[in-house]
Order: structure tokens, then C-alpha cells, then sequence
């Protein structure tokens, strides 16, 4: 919905005119259908994503956040309770379980959890299962644990289609951890140190397995709040999905 500021709402009137309409008009138009407004270009994006994916089952506010540690992890952490939604803490129960191949050194498993995979497939994807059973958990947030910078760009070098059979088996596992566990896997394609090419291949392949990816964190958390509050406001009405 564009034409919000009075600025905007002057340019539109020499384009689509009256059609732009009051703001406050179209935001009761929109609760009273039990719509959702994006605001910009990206939230249209993310909004259709999350409405397309296993982003669109999700239960409520429970984030488990599984990436690298430092800096990422606390900025992640408050952007996910900006957006009004929960990153609690890892119970004992499932401590216990990620103590079964996490090592200790080097890695946390307190929610945001960074198990240091180095790039090893089945200590990445077994965390994610594991805190995905958690029952105060309703959606895991994760990075990829490789960097493909030197992949290059030519989609028919012999590098290129080893990544396509790589990124395969991430989504097959992704797919499979959240069929187990019925809660959405969401993707958080990072892009440092990854070169675009590998970021958008994963990121096609994921969508069409049903799970989300999102560019940041903060767009991620956004858009699960998002589904949250629609179907919150769209209680009483016909089910859309």
C-alpha cells in the first residue's frame, strides 16, 4: 500500500489518483477483512513467503535460534523480541540431548544456540532437529554452516553442479527434520561470505521444498510475526489455508 505520507499520497494521486485512497480508511478496510498491509516492497516478499511455506503452520512465539555465536547471535536475539516474539531459554531435556555429540568447548547451547558445525552436515541438521522437539519451541531460525565465496558464477562449471547436489541434501534434511517434527524450519541466508549465485540456488530449492528463506533476521522475525497476528485477527472467518 503505498501513498502513507502526504508526500506519498500527492505522487499518487498523478498515477493511480483516488484509487491510493485514506490510509485510514484502507487500514480498517483491511482489519475488518482480516487483512495484512505491507508497508514496503519487502514486506509483500517476506509476507508471501511466510503464506507459502511451513512458515504459514506456525503455533506461536517460540524461537530457537541455531547460528554462529558473537555479535550475530545477540543482534538476532533482539530482533526477534522487537518483533514481539520469544527466544527462550534451551531446557535441560534437550541440553542433555545436544551434550550427545555437541562438544563443549568451543560451542553453546543456550537459545541462540551455536554448535561450532564446521561445516559438518549431521551435527547441523541433528541440532536443528533436537531443538525443534523442544516443546517451548514453535519455529527454528538457522544459518547455513558453509561459505561457498569461492563458488563461481558459471552455472555450468563442474563447482556449480557440486553445490547444486550439496545444497540437495541440505533441503532433504531440512524437508524431512520438518515433516518429523511438524514445526517450520526457516532459513536465514546470510550474505556474508557467501557469493549471491549459491545464496539464490539455495534459496529456490528450499522454497520449492516449502521452506522459508529470508535475507536477514529481522525480515524473518517480521514476517512470523506477521502470520501470527493474521490469524489472530482473522479468527471468526473462513480458513484461507
Amino acid at each position: 500500500k503505498g501513498g502513507l505520507t502526504a508526500a506519498g499520497a500527492r505522487a499518487a494521486q498523478s498515477h493511480t489518483g483516488s484509487l491510493a485512497g485514506e490510509i485510514r480508511i484502507f487500514d480498517a478496510m483491511c482489519r475488518q477483512a482480516g487483512a495484512s498491509r505491507a508497508v514496503t516492497m519487502d514486506d509483500l516478499h517476506d509476507f508471501t513467503v511466510a503464506s507459502t511455506t511451513s512458515l504459514k503452520d506456525i503455533k506461536g512465539k517460540g524461537v530457537a535460534l541455531v547460528s554462529g555465536g558473537g555479535g550475530f547471535a545477540v543482534l538476532s536475539a533482539d530482533a526477534i523480541a522487537m518483533a514481539g516474539l520469544e527466544v527462550p531459554p534451551t531446557p535441560d531435556s534437550t541440553k542433555e540431548k545436544l551434550r550427545e555429540f555437541v562438544p563443549v568447548a568451543g560451542t553453546s547451547i543456550n537459545n541462540p544456540i551455536d554448535t561450532n558445525p564446521g561445516g559438518d552436515i549431521e551435527i547441523w541438521a541433528n541440532t536443528i532437529e533436537v531443538v525443534a522437539k523442544s516443546t517451548n519451541i514453535d519455529v527454528v531460525f538457522a544459518t547455513l554452516p558453509w561459505s561457498s565465496s569461492s563458488t563461481p558464477d558459471d552455472e555450468n562449471s563442474d563447482d556449480t553442479r557440486s553445490l547444486e547436489s550439496e545444497i540437495n541434501d541440505y533441503v532433504d534434511r531440512l524437508s524431512g527434520i520438518q515433516d518429523r517434527t511438524e514445526k517450520p524450519i526457516v532459513m536465514l541466508l546470510r550474505q556474508r561470505g557467501d557469493n549471491r549465485n549459491s545464496s539464490h540456488m539455495f534459496g529456490l530449492a528450499a522454497y520449492k521444498a516449502g521452506i522459508p528463506c529470508f535475507a536477514t533476521v529481522n525480515r524473518a522475525a517480521r514476517a512470523a510475526a506477521e502470520i501470527l497476528d493474521w490469524r489472530e485477527r482473522r479468527k471468526g472467518l473462513p480458513a484461507l489455508f
